[in-house]
């Protein structure tokens, strides 16, 4: 008698499920699971290595003759996790062609936007102490499931507080989650679509605080950083490369005011002090 074919399995089973509709219901779950299982695992392998490669301590700088003050604020990204080097952070980079930048890095990895209002209340910084602050922030909401409404609570809460703390502030947001090596389908198709509405999210409160905002999300087919893995993401599959880290920086450099404000700041510490109060201060404007 001839064994049975694969086809004769996928029958007799869809014959089974169809005479006891609960059998493909759990057998559906327990795929599932295992999908969920597999992801979680692989996403806090990730993490792991992480903590164990690249630039793990925040870059900073403090030149003798301090002519800027840069306050690096946020996750990870502000951190530099996933450069090969802490120079090649966002940080070191910016500190290299601004050498006479204070750079102050008070990221914290895995930071959420209510982590980042919790570090600036800490601080207890003066008012508009720093001439320049970049926030790297929000990728942590979008994978530990943020509620929309606390995301643009914390949001709002955020910026209001960063208006204290420095002149000017540009938001870099986050790429597409979902596009990064290591998620799988479905996982990646739901990232994405948090991906997108937490974009969305950021983009309208950084407008309405005044805030430049540099969006870096963009769909399958135009997005840089899927179109090279190998070179955009760290070996961890989540975390930028140097390269991305290079990228982000000059499309910074390119849309937003950045550059300007720290010469600006430049030149007004050569002044005399009694012509500083009379420099006026740039007036930022929402960049997307």
């Amino acid at each position: 008698m001839a064994q049975a074919g694969p086809s004769g399995w996928l029958k007799r089973a869809w014959n089974a499920g169809a005479a006891r509709p609960g059998a493909l219901i759990g057998i559906g779950a327990a795929g599932l699971m295992g999908l969920v299982c597999v992801q979680a695992g692989q996403l806090l392998r990730a993490l792991r290595k992480a903590d164990h490669t690249g630039a793990c301590e925040c870059f900073e700088h403090r030149p003798a003759l301090r002519r800027a003050r840069v306050l690096v604020l946020g996750d990870s990204t502000g951190v530099g996790i996933g450069a090969a080097d802490p120079h090649d952070s966002l940080a070191g980079l910016l500190a290299a062609e601004f050498p006479n930048a204070e750079v102050v890095n008070a990221s914290v990895a895995g930071a959420r936007l209510v982590d980042v209002i919790e570090q600036c209340r800490m601080q207890h910084w003066p008012p508009h102490h720093f001439d320049l602050v970049l926030l790297h922030a929000g990728g942590n909401d979008v994978l530990r499931l943020t509620d929309w409404r606390a995301l643009t609570t914390d949001a709002t809460h955020l910026l209001e507080q960063l208006r204290c703390v420095g002149k000017r502030t540009i938001w870099m947001g986050v790429a597409n989650i979902g596009l990064s090596p290591l998620f799988i389908a479905p996982f990646s198709w739901w990232l994405s679509a948090r991906t997108r509405k937490a974009s969305r999210i950021f983009a309208t409160c950084a407008a309405r605080a005044g805030v430049e905002f540099v969006s870096f999300f963009h769909e399958r087919g135009r997005d840089v950083f899927s179109s090279e893995c190998r070179k955009y993401y760290s070996t961890d599959g989540l975390h930028p490369s140097s390269h991305s880290y290079r990228f982000c920086y000059e499309v910074l450099k390119r849309r937003t005011g950045m550059a300007n404000a720290l010469r600006a700041a430049a030149d007004r510490r050569r002044l005399p002090r009694r012509a500083r109060s009379a420099w006026p201060i740039a007036s930022p404007g929402a960049t997307q």
